[in-house]
C-alpha cells in the first residue's frame, strides 16, 4: 500500500502512456499542461546562486548538458569518498553483483545522514537553487541520491544492458534536470554519459519526433536520429558534476575494456511530480 501511495505521489508523464491515446498525441499534449500547470503553481521563488555563470546556463540549454569540475572542495571530496566507501561496505556486505545500486537518500529517508551530501545536493544547496532557477519551478522536497557503481571483468567490455539504457532515448518531453557526479575519471572506455547535443531544444521537428517515439517505443530514435557526430561523450575526472536535461536525447555509455564506473545520482523530476505539493504546504 506504501510503495502505491509512493508511486502515485511521485509519478510524472513519460514519453509513453496509453498505447492507443499515444497515436493522437496524447502523451505530448498531457506533457505540455503538467509541465505549465506546474511552472503556475510552483513559479520560481528562490535566486540562482551563481553555481553557474549565465552564459553557462545558456549553454546549458542550447546543448542539454553542462559538465562543472571540481564540483566540491578537495577537502570534502576526499571525505566524502571516504565515509562512502565505509558506508557501501556495511550495505554491500553480502552483495557480490557486478551492478550495485544503493540508495542514500529517498523523499522519506536520509539515509547516510551525511553534511557534506546536504551541502551539495541538499534542498538549500547551489544545485538545488540552480534546478529552482533553470526550470522556474520552486521546491520544498530533498532530491533523492542514488549510489551507483558498474563493474565490468569481461576485457572487452560490454556493449549493451538489460535495461536497453545504451540506446538513445528521452525521459519526459518537458524540460526537467538530472545530475551525475563521477567518483571516479570516467571516459569512453568505462561508458560515459552520452548525450545527443541539442536535442532538448523546442522546435517542430523534436516535437514530430517525440510522436513518432510515443508510437514506436525506445527504439525509435535510433532510428530516427542518424547524426552520430552530434552524440557526445560526456567524460570528465572524478569530483565532476553533470547536469543534463532529461528531455534531450541520452544513453547510458558501455564498456570497451575491463574496468568500472562510480557516481552519485540526482533525478530532480520530482520537481514535476504531487509530491511537490509539501513546497507550498509548508
Amino acid at each position: 500500500m506504501k510503495s502505491t501511495v509512493s508511486k502515485f505521489f511521485s509519478w510524472t508523464p513519460s514519453t509513453k502512456t496509453i498505447s492507443f491515446l499515444d497515436i493522437f498525441g496524447f502523451n505530448i499534449l498531457l506533457s505540455f499542461f503538467w509541465n505549465l500547470i506546474f511552472k503556475i503553481i510552483f513559479f520560481l521563488k528562490k535566486k540562482n546562486r551563481k553555481l553557474l555563470s549565465e552564459k553557462e546556463i545558456f549553454n546549458l540549454n542550447r546543448d542539454g548538458f553542462c559538465v562543472i569540475e571540481n564540483f566540491m572542495s578537495i577537502e570534502d571530496y576526499k571525505d566524502l569518498k571516504q565515509k562512502l566507501s565505509h558506508f557501501i561496505i556495511e550495505k554491500n556486505e553480502f552483495n557480490d553483483s557486478n551492478d550495485i545500486s544503493i540508495p542514500l537518500k529517498t523523499f522519506n529517508k536520509n539515509f547516510m545522514q551525511d553534511k557534506i551530501l546536504d551541502n551539495y545536493f541538499g534542498k538549500n544547496s547551489d544545485l538545488h537553487c540552480l534546478i529552482e532557477y533553470i526550470s522556474n519551478i520552486s521546491s520544498n522536497i530533498e532530491t533523492p541520491l542514488e549510489y551507483r557503481k558498474i563493474i565490468i571483468n569481461n576485457e572487452k567490455g560490454i556493449d549493451r544492458y538489460s535495461d536497453s539504457q545504451e540506446k538513445l532515448h528521452k525521459d519526459v518531453f518537458y524540460d526537467t534536470y538530472k545530475a551525475i557526479f563521477y567518483l571516479n575519471d570516467t571516459n569512453e572506455d568505462n561508458g560515459a554519459f552520452i548525450y545527443l547535443r541539442g536535442s532538448s531544444i523546442f522546435k517542430v521537428l523534436n516535437i514530430f519526433k517525440n510522436y513518432l517515439n510515443g508510437i514506436m517505443g525506445i527504439n525509435s530514435y535510433e532510428k530516427i536520429y542518424n547524426n552520430k557526430q552530434d552524440e557526445i561523450s560526456v567524460k570528465a575526472k572524478e569530483n565532476s558534476l553533470i547536469i543534463m536535461n532529461a528531455s534531450g536525447l541520452h544513453k547510458r555509455g558501455v564498456f570497451n575494456r575491463k574496468g568500472f564506473r562510480e557516481t552519485i545520482f540526482a533525478d530532480f523530476r520530482h520537481f514535476h511530480s504531487i509530491y511537490n505539493l509539501k513546497s507550498i504546504i509548508k
